[in-house]
């Protein structure tokens, strides 16, 4: 799997022709292959954001060194989670910065009038497996941006609003987080 970088919104993702947002892919993770790799197939994929949830295609693409496949995510999606990444994003801002319960966090997205089906247990799981990547956060953010932590990120809050100024200097977090780190964003 790779995320890359992609129109900003999902809209412009869905509405855009395919051949015009399917960046061209180099390189291969698993074998180091620097070469272009080949369009090699589409899957369907649901994402559920505040405003609903859409089914968009995801392109895979074959190394042609060593065979494999890897699917090209965009940047708005997190691998195995149908919620979008900025979806995620605001939850946990409205949790940890904000300081809303579960149910002010339910209770705002209804004013949204939303299609997506929240409940208690998604957004616990949202705030244990934030909590549980903390320590990776903190240390990409030292590591590999000019972003240098100079007060206490011990505080989730911090972290949040240090990931949403990465994103308003159009810079993916998600995309930045994938390929620095050795793992994704959100994974267990």
């Amino acid at each position: 799997m790779i995320i890359s970088k992609f129109s900003n919104f999902i809209h412009q993702y869905l509405f855009s022709g395919e051949a015009s947002f399917y960046p061209t892919q180099y390189g291969c993770k698993n074998c180091g292959y620097m070469g272009k790799l080949h369009r090699h197939g589409y899957y369907y994929r649901n994402v559920i954001t505040v405003f609903g949830t859409y089914k968009i295609k995801v392109l895979r693409v074959k190394c042609p060194s060593c065979k494999k496949t890897h699917a090209l995510l965009p940047h708005f999606l997190v691998p195995y989670f149908q919620y979008s990444f900025y979806t995620i994003l605001f939850l946990l801002f409205l949790n940890f910065v904000l300081g809303f319960s579960y149910s002010e966090v339910l209770s705002k997205i209804e004013k949204y009038k939303s299609l997506c089906s929240l409940n208690p247990s998604s957004l616990s799981r949202f705030h244990k497996r934030f909590i549980s990547k903390c320590s990776e956060i903190k240390f990409f953010f030292a590591n590999f941006t000019d972003i240098y932590p100079e007060f206490d990120l011990n505080k989730s809050g911090v972290l949040i609003k240090y990931i949403i100024s990465y994103e308003r200097r159009n810079i993916s977090f998600n995309t930045s987080y994938f390929d620095s780190m050795p793992s994704y964003f959100f994974s267990s």
